[in-house]
């Protein structure tokens, strides 16, 4: 084998194993470590597919790229249009999307070379191992067992519960489901013997229980109604199996959901038998109550949306207004308010009715797929995209490079009818050449300032104040600021400098324009109480009396960790007493 065909290899197997295996996940950017090895290894891929080739050569794409490309034009369109808070944002999400693209090619482009099920196999085995070892993970997770090894190579979870080295427990679940599938793939081709596939499939199945994920329940049912659809098209012995299997993984999900009791010593692990009866009781369903703000988002605006990443801040406006079922609610605070945990909901609220025509062609171009399967090397990727698919209709994702790479790649290997393209060697040349300079360049240059802006916000944590003006964080923040991607954390990062003298109203002026973007990218609890601090120290009492009033009826159980650091920072500032007895006052009132 060439060394570019190496290459391709480590790259395409490193793009569905090592991004979630990566154990560091912290902030400002918890998934940051995830998705930059999530890029690097779908560059190994891209680039050793492009310099592959010794004359003009075709290239196959699979359609559902044109939904990535229009999605892409409507960023551009919102850019032009100044709809956008932070621009730079709308330019990652491009890379992001073009990212995905050249992926699919590239895969395509494998699976010829190489034949599709030898692909196949290979990629069901990595993430079979990988969906293994982060079950491993998760069992220590949920039972509290640690050691110095397991501190360090393993993410750091709340008591009883579990997500592996994947840091959030409904992307483990997705992970974890789409490892099954593989477990499946491997028996029902005999690369795996079907008493080997029935143990793994057990562990991972119990992997599904200690996530307490919900959607659990509809990955299993999607698999079996995607076996029983197989069997139909392909009766036989393994056929038979496929759906045995499937049948028996859910009955194992439900009687580990009921043993798993006999097995804690302390508090108890959710399940997600235990959250659905804890959901049925709730008198506000938080998903319908987010859809809701959606649908109101894109009824207001249809025809633009209300713009790339602004839902936070809408839904934010429509909370304070009362048309928002989260209106006088407590307790939600913690939710992610930038997303509305539909993906076609999402794309209708920040890009109107565009969004509405490509989710429906996207849809059509899932439900080509599932009627056409014929054959178990079609079966595994589109079982792998539906689990992807349902989970985007109830979270976000494709939103991180690691499973967008991962739905780029199945849907290439999945595609039954894809783009040809004829290409003349010399031009994909240099063109590769051009965006593998770019992609590693972009890698490196993110990866410095990243860590550069990691290090000033270590540096803005120390207990003297004069330090945090010092050389080194000076330098560390100027290096973190010339990335325009990471401007969001940048000014966030800025906001939070503390004010020293109160009587500086120019740098509280620059904290109030700081604050009025972040709180239109983010509108958090944290952002919107400190906006209360700076509109009383640049003199704008009254709104500010006003600004807190309309906080706290949003963001109610927030209301004591803003006193705790107001007391902190400006405790013996008097000056600033009226604005301590103002908070007082609301906090008893």
């Amino acid at each position: 084998m060439r060394l570019s065909g190496k290459v391709a290899w480590a790259g395409l197997i490193g793009l569905f194993s090592v991004p979630f295996l990566i154990p560091v996940h912290s902030l400002p950017l918890t998934s940051f470590y995830t998705e930059w090895w999530a890029f690097l290894c779908g560059l190994l891929l891209f680039i050793s597919w492009i310099f592959s080739f010794n004359s003009s050569v075709e290239i196959q794409i699979p359609r559902i790229a044109w939904f990535a490309l229009a999605l892409a034009a409507l960023l551009l369109l919102h850019m032009g249009l100044g709809l956008m808070v932070y621009p730079s944002q709308g330019g990652l999400a491009i890379l992001y999307l073009v990212w995905a693209i050249l992926l699919m090619p590239a895969a395509s482009a494998l699976s010829q070379k190489y034949g599709r099920d030898n692909v196949l196999s290979i990629l069901a085995a990595s993430i079979l191992v990988a969906g293994l070892i982060n079950v491993i993970i998760g069992v220590f997770q949920a039972f509290g067992i640690h050691t110095a090894v397991t501190d360090l190579l393993f993410s750091l979870a709340p008591p009883s519960s579990a997500f592996g080295n994947i840091a959030q427990k409904n992307n483990y679940a997705d992970y974890l489901a789409i490892a099954l599938c593989a477990a499946l793939y491997l028996g029902y081709s005999n690369k795996l013997s079907w008493r080997i596939v029935a143990l793994a499939g057990l562990v991972v199945v119990f992997g599904l229980t200690l996530s307490g994920s919900r959607s659990v329940w509809l990955y299993l049912i999607a698999i079996l109604l995607l076996a029983l659809l197989l069997k139909a098209r392909q009766p036989g012995p393994s056929a038979n199996r496929l759906v045995w299997f499937s049948i028996l993984a859910l009955a194992a999900f439900q009687i580990f959901q009921m043993a798993l009791p006999l097995l804690e010593s302390g508090q108890a692990i959710a399940t997600a038998n235990s959250r659905l009866q804890e959901d049925a009781g709730e008198s506000m369903p938080v998903r319908l109550a987010l859809w809701q703000d959606a649908w109101h988002m894109f009824a207001s605006n249809p025809w633009l949306g209300v713009g790339f990443q602004n839902h936070a801040w809408n839904h934010f406006e429509l909370v304070r207004s009362g048309h928002s079922l989260f209106a006088g609610q407590s307790g939600y605070e913690t939710l992610r308010w930038d997303h509305a945990h539909n993906i076609v909901l999402q794309l209708m609220a920040e890009f109107g009715l565009a969004a509405l025509v490509l989710c429906f062609g996207a849809v059509w171009w899932l439900l080509r797929l599932i009627r056409n399967i014929t054959s178990v090397e079609q079966w595994w990727p589109v079982a792998a995209i539906s689990i992807i698919s349902i989970h985007s209709l109830l979270e976000y994702p494709l939103w991180y490079a690691n499973f967008l790479g991962l739905f780029a790649v199945l849907a290439a290997l999945a595609e039954d009818r894809p783009i040809s393209l004829a290409i003349p060697k010399g031009s994909l040349s240099r063109l590769g050449m051009f965006l593998s300079v770019l992609g590693f360049g972009i890698l490196v240059f993110y990866y410095t300032t990243y860590t550069s802006l990691k290090q000033a916000m270590a540096g803005l944590v120390s207990p003297a104040p004069a330090q945090k003006f010092s050389g080194e964080f000076q330098k560390n923040f100027d290096a973190a600021q010339i990335n325009p991607f990471l401007e969001p954390q940048v000014d966030n990062l800025m906001s939070q400098l503390p004010i020293i003298d109160p009587h500086q109203l120019t740098f509280v002026d620059l904290q109030l324009q700081l604050n009025e973007k972040i709180i239109r990218h983010r509108a958090d609890a944290d952002s919107i109480y400190h906006r209360t601090t700076l509109l009383w120290l640049a003199g704008y009492h009254l709104e500010a009396e006003r600004w807190l009033a309309g906080a706290i009826a949003i963001y109610p159980g927030s209301l004591q960790r803003y006193i705790e650091r107001t007391e902190f920072t400006f405790g013996n500032t008097e000056d600033l007493a009226p604005l301590l007895g103002m908070i007082r006052k609301q906090k008893s009132g």
